[in-house]
């Protein structure tokens, strides 16, 4: 087969025929940017919304894990209470007979009684001040959630007087 002569496959975007090497798969670089630009426009919502849950559960570990070392253990519920997503992880492992799920730099693992078990494997880089202090306050189950307490600020701001 000569250099120039058409590869069998059309252009998949003009279905014009496709000059050039063997592996080539689009007529032209406009065609080939049109392919490629339209494809990430498919795919990034989905990538988007998986994105913002890992995010999230990565603030959430940072967050309560700050004041207590490398090891915790939690109430599955007081992570669910908190917007933590068990479905979004970045990795998971067997290890003997129980299942490790991992988020970024922490893996943890669930027990029957609905605890979590939360491990750090490296210590985070960056230190945001005032970060920390929100979890400081918030994660105590007995307590009402920052979030709660700036509604009904903002609620009697504007209700009495």
């Amino acid at each position: 087969m000569e250099y120039n002569q058409p590869t069998k496959a059309p252009c998949p975007v003009c279905n014009s025929p496709v000059h050039g090497r063997i592996d080539k798969r689009f007529c032209t670089l406009q065609c080939k940017n049109k392919h490629h630009y339209y494809s990430g426009r498919v795919n990034k919502p989905m990538t988007t919304e998986v994105n913002r849950r890992l995010i999230r559960n990565l603030t959430i570990l940072e967050g309560i894990m700050q004041f207590n070392g490398n090891y915790m253990q939690v109430h599955q519920i007081s992570l669910e209470k908190h917007g933590f997503n068990f479905e979004s992880i970045t990795g998971v492992q067997l290890d003997r007979s129980k299942i490790i799920y991992e988020c970024y730099h922490f893996t943890y693992t669930l027990t029957k009684d609905r605890m979590v078990h939360i491990r750090r494997i490296k210590k985070s880089e960056g230190n945001v001040p005032g970060f920390y202090e929100r979890w400081r306050i918030e994660f105590p189950e007995d307590k009402k959630t920052s979030l709660d307490k700036e509604r009904n600020s903002f609620k009697n701001r504007f209700t009495s007087g």
